[in-house]
């Protein structure tokens, strides 16, 4: 069985408060949920210190990644597997706190998807990071799986070559004021291409394994 896109949402708030909340639709067999939370600002004392759905705490996938690698702006990856999802179909929200309320732009951008591995669901993600027009990252994949990819970005968006495969979202900021997702069929090697105007971006990219099929591990590409 290939991985199959179940349903995308986002939010984005410059309120000054803690949290993030998005309602979030998931239906099918065998699902994941996959969660983009982005800070958009100085963020040397900045952190995210929980992402739930359903008021159930998700799983952090070790992937972090600041805007040009400098500190204004970073993304990173959570996620969670069917067993600790609400019964399909589901509509529930998902809450990102952040350790400090304050005017910066924070968002939150998610995708459900069907038919992953329930055992080994994720690939290595891969992050790049740089202050270019073309945000990419490349990612090791397989035949029935799907690459999604997060980007954070501080120049105004433009296109994506994942199109009409993505949804974004986003307004001025410092270096993560636009956010997107884009999800796309994998391979041996899939590469995620977005357009924006020049201005620190970050991406993480990642390999999600199909149910009984698919078979790389992820890994790290660089253009």
């Amino acid at each position: 069985m290939a991985v199959a896109k179940d349903a995308t949402s986002l939010n984005k708030t410059n309120d000054i408060q803690t949290t993030v909340t998005v309602s979030h639709t998931a239906t099918g067999t065998n699902r994941l949920l996959l969660i983009g939370a982005c800070y958009d600002f100085s963020d040397v004392d900045r952190s995210i210190t929980s992402v739930t759905y359903n008021s159930v705490d998700c799983t952090y996938a070790g992937a972090h990644v600041h805007s040009n690698n400098q500190t204004s702006g970073f993304e990173e990856l959570w996620y969670m597997k069917e067993a600790d999802m609400p019964t399909s179909p589901a509509t529930a929200n998902i809450v990102v706190t952040y350790n400090v309320a304050d005017a910066a732009g924070k968002s939150v951008y998610a995708i459900s998807l069907t038919g992953v591995d329930q055992t080994t669901p994720l690939g290595t993600p891969v992050t790049n990071y740089g202050a270019t027009t073309t945000p990419t990252v490349t990612v090791s994949s397989a035949s029935g799986n799907m690459v999604v990819d997060f980007i954070c970005d501080g120049g105004a968006f433009s296109a994506c070559a994942q199109t009409p495969n993505y949804v974004q979202q986003g307004s001025s900021g410092v270096g993560a004021g636009y956010t997107g997702l884009s999800w796309q069929a994998g391979g041996a090697s899939v590469t995620n291409s977005w357009t924006y105007a020049d201005d620190w971006w970050a991406s993480i990219g990642v390999d999600v394994k199909a149910d009984g099929g698919g078979g790389a591990t992820g890994g790290l590409m660089w253009l």
